[in-house]
């Protein structure tokens, strides 16, 4: 099957990792657990988010069974690939903050990085690459995270549009490594 912008849909089966190295210690010395998840969502524009949004309504439909899904999993972090929404705001959803790299304006790409809530306010530096690319990074007590949020051209894609992605993807990772050297790449 194809979408909009030519590219083949995957089904939304999230990927997921676990990450529980023994140097994430909170200012209380218990390990802190992070459980991330990606997925390649399709779409989350449709015309009904979009103008409930506009009015300064909750998320519903897409958004808001995908965040109950990831929520219910315990996923603290989830990096979503293909949500083609405008904009490259950040949202407030029931479980999370959403930041944003927004779709092109033919609607294609687009990736956000859901945080927690109980994460969330430790993201800091939060950058929008590309329709492709997000950073930010998480200062939490007694780890620094790097968190890159990617959607790579496919191998079918020009060989220009491959270059120009993992050149941005490089300068993007070795700027983060000059702050902080532990980066989850979801």
């Amino acid at each position: 099957r194809q979408g909009d912008c030519g590219d083949s849909l995957s089904s939304t089966v999230p990927y997921h990792t676990s990450c529980q190295p023994d140097i994430l210690k909170s200012h209380t010395s218990d390990v802190l657990s992070l459980k991330c998840a990606t997925a390649n969502v399709c779409t989350l524009d449709c015309a009904g988010q979009r103008s409930a949004e506009a009015v300064g309504l909750v998320l519903g439909g897409r958004a808001a069974i995908l965040e109950e899904q990831f929520y219910g999993a315990g996923y603290n972090i989830v990096g979503l690939q293909e949500t083609r929404l405008p904009g490259d705001l950040p949202r407030d959803g029931v479980r999370y903050h959403m930041f944003a790299a927004s779709g092109t304006q033919r609607g294609c790409y687009g990736v956000q990085c859901w945080i927690s809530w109980r994460l969330a306010k430790y993201a800091q530096d939060v950058r929008p690459i590309s329709p492709r690319l997000l950073t930010l990074l998480l200062a939490m007590p007694g780890v620094q995270l790097c968190v890159v949020v990617a959607y790579a051209p496919q191998s079918g894609a020009d060989q220009a549009d491959k270059d120009d992605f993992y050149d941005q993807l490089g300068e993007a990772v070795q700027r983060l490594k000059r702050k902080w050297p532990k980066a989850m790449l979801i």
